[in-house]
């Protein structure tokens, strides 16, 4: 399986080392870089790669601001925030956003291509540097979640089904035949049997969900 990737990040000397990464395994193919985040939207909305490997600091539109936007178009987006930054609320707020992963920009070519194929497989990624407690508090926040899922009713997840698809409150209310009250009242259910905090972590939730069952 071939993956395609797309790079955001402002330094050449970077890029051109994330291309001799990449150059390492035959399975991964960088389809571009670049240093604006207009410009990687542009791209991102042209070759729609599998995942999207991004620094915090990109021209015109920062890092955080080109993943929402991304999202807007695809929910399903994957990307890896590939940075130097080694804040932890910085790093916390990208995992509540939907980040498939973080790596630090010290990792070895070897990190670098397991993150890669990490997240291609629908599996989060964050780099142990990061702390391995952390990363292991992520993963049991996932694995409890799963366990959760059987107190779902019927009804809530076909709802959280939808909500991995992308559709708002309005459509699903319009799908299913029922009331946005309604709609949102299973939302919130569904947040609270899933101990899920808001909105951001719920869509980030049903769409890691979607990913690893297909």
């Amino acid at each position: 399986m071939n993956i395609n990737v797309l790079m955001g990040d402002t330094y050449p000397v970077i890029c051109e080392g994330f291309k001799q990464i990449c150059l390492l395994d035959n399975s991964i193919n960088l389809i571009n870089t670049v240093d604006d985040g207009e410009e990687l939207i542009s791209d991102y909305s042209t070759f729609y790669p599998d995942i999207v490997i991004i620094d915090f600091s990109l021209k015109n539109l920062n890092g955080i601001e080109v993943f929402k936007k991304i999202r807007a178009i695809n929910q399903k987006a994957k990307f890896i925030f590939y940075s130097k930054c080694n804040d932890k609320s910085k790093i916390f707020s990208v995992y509540n956003l939907g980040a498939f992963g973080f790596i630090n920009k010290t990792s070895s070519p070897k990190q670098v291509i397991k993150a890669i194929k990490t997240v291609a497989n629908g599996e989060l990624y964050y780099d142990e540097k990061f702390t391995k407690l952390n990363y292991f508090e992520f993963k049991g926040l996932i694995d409890s979640k799963e366990k959760k899922l059987t107190e779902l009713t019927s009804r809530e997840s076909e709802i959280l089904s939808l909500i991995s698809d992308g559709l708002s409150n309005n459509q699903i209310a319009e799908k299913l035949f029922i009331s946005r009250k309604t709609v949102e009242g299973h939302r919130r259910n569904i947040r609270k049997k899933l101990g899920l905090v808001g909105f951001s972590e719920l869509i980030r939730y049903a769409i890691q969900k979607d990913n690893i069952s297909d």
